[in-house]
């Protein structure tokens, strides 16, 4: 379990093993052949793990341990500025992973249910459970809880390997109601709507149709947009893309030019989000050159902006330009730091030596530009 956490994506997600592990070692305090052979096997583990990836974390670790370092005080976006915290004595700051659950994590019927089990565990529950596996999973869901409550940066997907412990004791919970009849119900009832919601997630239409009041049925978070995060959530309505990024992909080839060897790109839209975007072209155009104004710190974008020969941009209101202020909204929506002035003029300037290759609209209502970029025009 230790390999596979540390070999997973996100190494963040390997702190849950920690609990549970202190856990097992105390239950296995006084007798020393299981705990030798515990340690064996987490070492072998953790030896496995930094064999086959210890090179690439020991690389990342090198170059982005001062980044890391400040992520346990709060968020801190790609520009260096502090854009959100929330302090572990807050309400919210203490509150913030179980409303998730309920916010985009599990959706509010799903965590109800969970919330209900958990409840019924507290109460009867845990004496069902052996001592050693009851310890385990209790480490594991409150000391997650805690680790992650002590940390400033907060993310809802931050959560989601402690679902997995939530959801077994709160089913441990539900298993205390007298009858199997009832406990039938409970099951079939948690299976539909998981179902349901599986669903709608996936393709945008559930077991029964879910629209307006009763979207709630499918995970329609009850709180105000982005009061937990607008990216990463799992409980919402999935956007419709059908941005048509292989037509965007062929027109940037076809402006390609190998002295302005760059790709600008530019996304207002939540749908079009452009952390997904940038890599996207950058595979089906098979260059590292593409830049996202959003996502690419504003040195870059200055320095490469007259060494671009395709500017890929995706607005929400009609333009087929942005504005400056249409520039300065998106960045502070999206958290993602302000842009000097300098490169803001720069980008309406831009405008002049751009042709439009192709327009379209995505199926979200997003609409996709893609212009060819002339090269700057000589100083007299």
């Amino acid at each position: 379990v230790a390999g596979l956490g540390l070999l997973s994506d996100r190494v963040v997600f390997a702190i849950y093993l920690f609990p549970p592990l202190l856990a097992l070692l105390w239950h296995c305090r006084a007798e020393p052949e299981q705990r030798r052979a515990l340690l064996k096997g987490i070492a072998l583990a953790v030896g496995v793990a930094l064999l086959v990836c210890g090179y690439y974390y020991g690389k990342f670790l090198a170059g982005h341990l001062d980044e890391i370092l400040t992520q346990l005080r709060g968020e801190v976006d790609a520009t260096g500025l502090e854009t959100a915290r929330y302090s572990p004595l807050s309400l919210r700051g203490i509150l913030y992973y179980p409303l998730s659950w309920i916010d985009c994590q599990m959706g509010p019927v799903l965590a109800l249910f969970t919330a209900l089990g958990l409840a019924g565990y507290s109460w009867k529950g845990r004496e069902k459970l052996e001592p050693e596996s009851r310890s385990v999973l209790e480490a594991w869901l409150l000391g997650g809880l805690l680790i992650l409550t002590v940390v400033g940066k907060k993310q809802p997907f931050y959560s989601i390997p402690i679902l997995a412990p939530a959801a077994i004791l709160a089913a441990v919970g539900w298993s205390c109601l007298r009858g199997r009849a009832l406990r039938g119900v409970v099951a079939a009832a948690v299976l539909l709507l998981s179902a349901h919601q599986f669903l709608f997630l996936t393709q945008h239409r559930g077991l029964v149709p879910s629209p307006g009041r009763w979207a709630w049925l499918a995970g329609a978070t009850p709180f105000p947009p982005q009061w937990l995060g607008y990216e990463y959530t799992q409980a919402a309505a999935p956007f419709e893309q059908g941005l048509r990024l292989t037509e965007a992909i062929q027109f940037c080839r076809s402006a390609s030019d190998a002295e302005r060897p760059y790709t600008i790109l530019f996304s207002e839209g939540g749908a079009a989000e452009e952390g997904q975007l940038m890599p996207t072209l950058r595979l089906g155009l098979d260059t590292r050159l593409v830049e996202g104004i959003r996502k690419s710190p504003p040195e870059a974008i200055e320095e490469n902006l007259s060494n671009s020969s395709c500017f890929v941009y995706v607005g929400t209101e009609g333009r087929h330009w942005p504005t400056a202020n249409s520039v300065r909204e998106t960045m502070a929506r999206f958290s993602a730091g302000a842009l000097p002035r300098s490169l803001l003029d720069e980008l309406q300037d831009v405008s002049a030596r751009a042709r439009l290759l192709g327009s379209w609209m995505s199926e979200g209502g997003e609409e996709v530009h893609v212009y060819a970029l002339g090269g700057p025009t000589p100083a007299p």
